[in-house]
């Protein structure tokens, strides 16, 4: 009769093969319920991320126009359904403020998103008055803190009074904002050229509507 012990030493795959199927099966398992729990919370937060960007977005309007209220104005939105190239721009909306007595415009403000950095998505508001750029307000980007994100923080007071007909000296302040701060240029192909590509495209737009 042959023991036991050694029909197990002969067999050692069928026993070592056992496991990493109840290993891989259990992984599996894991995750799957990761990434169900990943799923439902990523349901329940992005409403409210959407809905404090909303209500950022909202407040912006009149910081970059540089109004306490809008008492005074008509705020109309834009229908782009039509305008191709601020959709690949990535402008996603437009606003208008219109003044309630002349009936003339008083400014707007272009809701932009766009790729940055590795694809990220970048959303900003650039508004402009009186042919002038009026100010920018970041909503959202996952760009690196010391290159594209300080860029990005600093937009505002970069392009706050530049002639909307200027791209020119839009693309000089960036220059030098950047040789100032010591930034690395490479990330002009990146997120500063899809920055600029927008203001182009929005610039021209306001231009237009205000002719």
């Amino acid at each position: 009769m042959t023991d036991k012990s050694v029909l197990n030493a002969m067999q050692p795959q069928e026993q070592n093969t056992k496991k990493p199927i109840h290993l891989m099966a259990f992984l599996g398992s894991v995750c799957l319920i990761a990434t169900a729990a990943l799923a439902s919370v990523n349901s329940i937060t992005s409403p409210i991320i959407e809905d404090r960007i909303n209500e950022e977005r909202a407040k912006n309007y009149l910081e970059i126009l540089e109004i306490s209220n809008s008492i005074n104005f008509k705020v109309l939105k834009v229908d782009i359904t039509n305008h191709e190239s601020l959709k690949l721009a990535g402008v996603y909306d437009v606003t208008i403020f219109e003044n309630e007595q002349t009936n003339e415009i008083f400014g707007i403000v272009y809701d932009i998103s766009t790729k940055g950095w590795k694809g990220d998505r970048m959303r900003f508001q650039v508004g402009f008055k009186e042919m002038l750029f009026s100010g920018f307000k970041n909503l959202e980007n996952f760009e690196t803190d010391n290159i594209g994100g300080v860029l990005i923080d600093n937009l505002n007071s970069i392009l706050k009074g530049i002639k909307a007909d200027n791209i020119d000296l839009v693309n000089d302040a960036i220059n030098i904002f950047i040789s100032n701060r010591g930034l690395q240029p490479t990330f002009s192909t990146l997120t500063r050229s899809k920055i600029i590509d927008a203001l182009e495209v929005v610039s021209l737009d306001y231009i237009e509507r205000i002719s």
